[in-house]
């Protein structure tokens, strides 16, 4: 509810009685008589402000000063009233209640911030908070926002936003943590806070850790090193003190296992991320419904459940090869092959290929085997990872595997990293290749070479083209199954499950002429589909017209121009 205005009294409104009391005061000192003539006057501002007279005379005081100088101190204020400093200093734990109810701001001498300085009253001055100017200059009662949490995520909002206050110039650096300090005692009870003094972090940590956590409920798992750093501390010795405690290791934060330093393609490359141990504080029962729910979010992941089951037909080969993944992909046979592997000293990542001619179904072989074996699809689009500013591709391709890394991580069930159609970034490297393109190239391979080197989890890549595969990529791959086209048998089978409405003769006279691949046949499926919608029932004339179109070039159609 909005305070309501204050009714002016004896005709005069808050600032005429503010200005009457700090014009009484001058030269004044703490007389009583002084006191009993600004009775009604402090009465009234204390009535605004809910504070004592006293309280009142000294907001003021401080109020009136601030309009000639930035910040008021003790031998400002002792020179105003024409009394001794330690007069002053007797009101310091009025002036410190105006600080808590955030009436008055205060701060500290840019030169005095070492332990000495705690209790050096000469280096402490004090402003009105300009929400309290506000509400004065509109007659307003000034009511203070409270510091009550409603949960861990409200609470780290306030937070960051005194933290912003500090980056814009609104506070100084010890307002922003006497205000911090004010947020977290106040909401000592949830658990978050409990765990965070657990900790025992410094306060440069506290403010590192706020930031993170924010960016991570913005949607963000990493955030960029250097940009928090620069962010919070103005500092520029801080700034490199902070970085290489981060760096070494010897941070609470990386000690403790909170939050970890990734790094990226290059040295300056490097992310902030929490770890699980920082998750289940800041999320608690809410954090496998966040992370889904974040999941769920990206476009370039595809959740088992959500996987459409579809009959696939395979020649023999095949099915024997494909079979032998599943089986190894099943999560219990997975965890004990894994633990085989480690316990022998071998790698634990599978990585497999999957190479053939287009449409021989070897993205929806990877889509079923996920749905059988109950593993997420993180699926990378290989256009997506080239960019045309220096560098950047490198990063992109890294940043996948952080991120699918950071996935296996906090998964149960370990996913599926899928590379589809990636032909251009299997092929041989260029031994010469001294152009922007070619050495961009050749990086992004090495990264992918050297992630393949080390990966833990599962990797599949698709693609049409094996003749210019690399032999380091060739031998990282544990399984490279070939889709050939179906053979005779499948073709038959695969028009009877997508066509319906054929004679079994029909069936086999099409199978025969024609070597479609699955995905062929699934198009001329569609077609008829299209047709029987909008033309009528597609007769068996008219699915050989499907048919000579699908093999583009292979129709008995006349050539049109001269012969």
């Amino acid at each position: 509810m909005e305070p309501k205005t204050i009714k002016k009294r004896n005709g005069k409104n808050i600032l005429s009685q503010i200005e009457k009391v700090a014009l009484a005061a001058k030269d004044k000192n703490f007389s009583v008589e002084f006191m009993a003539s600004i009775s009604k006057e402090a009465e009234a501002i204390g009535a605004m402000l809910d504070c004592t007279p006293v309280q009142a005379l000294l907001f003021s005081l401080i109020f009136n000063l601030n309009f000639t100088t930035s910040s008021v101190d003790i031998e400002c204020l002792s020179k105003y009233m024409d009394c001794s400093p330690i007069m002053i200093a007797r009101h310091i734990c009025d002036l410190e209640e105006l600080c808590r109810r955030k009436i008055l701001r205060f701060e500290k001498s840019p030169h005095m911030h070492g332990r000495r300085s705690n209790n050096a009253l000469s280096q402490v001055s004090y402003y009105v908070n300009r929400t309290v100017l506000d509400a004065l200059l509109n007659n307003r009662k000034y009511v203070p926002e409270t510091d009550k949490a409603v949960d861990t995520y409200d609470l780290i909002a306030k937070i960051r936003s005194t933290m912003a206050d500090r980056e814009k110039g609104q506070l100084t650096w010890d307002e922003m943590e006497v205000e911090i300090g004010a947020i977290l005692d106040e909401n000592c009870k949830l658990p978050f806070v409990r765990d965070l003094r657990h900790f025992k972090l410094f306060l440069s940590e506290q403010l590192v850790f706020f930031y993170v956590c924010d960016e991570y409920l913005d949607g963000s798992e990493s955030t960029e090193f250097t940009e928090v750093i620069k962010s919070i501390f103005p500092d520029f010795r801080k700034q490199l003190e902070v970085r290489k405690d981060l760096i070494d290791g010897t941070s609470n934060l990386i000690r403790k296992d909170l939050i970890t330093l990734e790094d990226g393609f290059f040295r300056s490359d490097r992310n902030l991320i929490l770890k699980d141990r920082a998750l289940d504080m800041l999320l608690g029962n809410d954090k496998n419904a966040f992370v889904k729910k974040q999941e769920k979010k990206r476009p370039d992941l595809i959740l088992s459940q959500e996987i459409e089951p579809k009959k696939l037909f395979y020649n023999p080969e095949e099915e024997r090869q494909l079979d032998l993944l599943t089986r190894s992909l099943m999560p219990a046979n997975y965890k004990k092959l894994i633990r085989r592997l480690g316990e022998s000293g071998m790698k634990t990542g599978f990585c497999v290929l999957f190479h053939g001619m287009p449409g021989v179904g070897k993205t929806e072989s990877v889509l079923q085997i996920a749905r059988q074996t109950g593993r997420d699809i993180r699926m990378v689009v290989i256009s997506e990872t080239k960019s045309m500013w220096f560098g950047e591709s490198e990063k992109l391709i890294k940043g996948i595997f952080d991120q699918y890394r950071r996935q296996v991580e906090r998964s149960e069930i370990t996913p599926i990293l899928l590379f589809n159609e990636a032909d251009g970034i299997l092929g041989s490297r260029k031994q010469n290749g001294s152009s922007p393109v070619d050495q961009t190239e050749n990086s992004i391979q090495n990264i992918i070479l050297q992630e393949m080197e080390n990966l833990e989890g599962i990797m599949i890549a698709t693609t049409n083209l094996t003749q210019n595969l690399d032999k380091a990529f060739e031998r990282r791959f544990l399984y490279k199954i070939r889709f050939d086209k179906p053979d005779i048998s499948n073709r038959i089978r695969i028009w009877k499950e997508r066509i319906s409405g054929l004679t079994m003769k029909e069936i086999k006279a099409i199978a025969t002429k024609y070597e479609f691949t699955g995905g062929q046949i699934d198009n001329i499926s569609r077609k008829m589909i299209i047709h029987d919608l909008l033309q009528g029932p597609t007769d068996f004339v008219r699915l050989q017209e499907f048919c000579e179109e699908e093999r583009l070039g292979g129709s008995n159609r006349s050539a049109i121009g001269f012969r």
